[in-house]
């Protein structure tokens, strides 16, 4: 039985270069993120080989947005 919080396997794995254009972001701070483990964005290793599924990289993205409520005057 499938755990129903698993991504769906067919879904798109990117390497670093092409994870870091989903968040605009470059290759390096990737790489940092992952050698200091500054944020808890999921990726697989497979062999040398690093990669993301688009779907975590989706969700970081929604996870961290930012909403700016207008101010109430007074």
């Amino acid at each position: 039985m499938l755990d129903d919080t698993m991504n769906d396997p067919n879904e798109d794995l990117l390497n670093t270069r092409q994870a870091a254009a989903v968040l605009h972001l470059s290759p390096t701070t990737l790489a940092t993120w992952r050698c200091c483990k500054r944020y808890a964005l999921p990726y697989t290793r497979a062999g040398k080989k690093v990669l993301y599924r688009r779907g975590d990289l989706l969700a970081f993205l929604n996870k961290n947005r930012v909403e700016i409520t207008p101010r109430r005057s007074r």
